[in-house]
């Protein structure tokens, strides 16, 4: 699991979504398949399942970006 401090969290659509900062560059495609492999992530020392992944850039997914996780309820 992957650890990440949250930025802030949001209610977007009626759904909890957090912001944090990636650890490290990414590509956007297959990010949210590669965070649910490793079986979530971890925000704030908490688990959580996410189902969807939020950001303003398309590719790649620097270091220290803002992308906003959907939280699963």
């Amino acid at each position: 699991m992957r650890e990440f401090r949250s930025i802030n969290w949001y209610t977007m659509n009626g759904r909890k979504v957090v912001g944090v900062r990636l650890d490290r560059e990414e590509e956007r495609e297959g990010l949210l398949s590669r965070l649910t492999a490793e079986g979530g992530v971890i925000v704030d020392g908490v688990a959580h399942q996410i189902d969807g992944i939020e950001s303003f850039a398309v590719t790649p997914l620097r270091e220290g970006m803002e992308i906003c996780l959907r939280i699963v309820d």
